[in-house]
């Protein structure tokens, strides 16, 4: 089996100099276009199931089905869907009193999630500013004190 780099390779010697090496270079401008193609496919079709993902989350919001909806709305934010990173820290930043049993609080995780989608949400650059404002740093889990 042939990497990519090793049709890249060919490829560039064919281009350099005009001529089919070992009578491959086809087979292996198929194989890299092949290659390309899925690559592009699989990152679309990431790109299209988050927001699928958070719509569904919402409804499941809607029907006050809240665990099952923080697994989704967690797969659309990690798919770097903004509605989804924004809503997610919001649930984590709540938790419990808003969303329902099985929803945890963690200001720390709400913290991140708002950081990843501040640049493009000005409510989480804002609420960036006031958890940083307001959070200590996270304490150690192992039992040391922290400095």
């Amino acid at each position: 089996m042939m990497r990519l780099s090793d049709i890249l390779r060919y490829q560039t010697a064919a281009r350099r100099t005009h001529r089919v090496p070992d009578g491959r270079y086809h087979l292996l401008r198929r194989a890299g276009c092949a290659i390309l193609l899925t690559a592009g496919m699989l990152l679309a079709s990431a790109a299209s199931a988050a927001p699928a993902a958070y719509d569904e989350a919402v409804e499941l919001l809607e029907d006050h089905r809240d665990s099952a909806a923080i697994v989704l709305m967690r797969q659309a934010a990690e798919g770097g869907y903004v509605p989804a990173q924004r809503t997610l820290a919001f649930m984590l930043l709540t938790g419990e009193p808003t969303f329902g049993p099985g929803i945890a609080a963690d200001r720390y995780e709400a913290l991140q999630w708002f950081r990843r989608a501040q640049a493009e949400c000005p409510i989480c650059a804002y609420m960036v500013k006031r958890l940083e404002h307001t959070l200590h740093p996270r304490p150690a889990t192992d039992g040391a004190r922290p400095r």
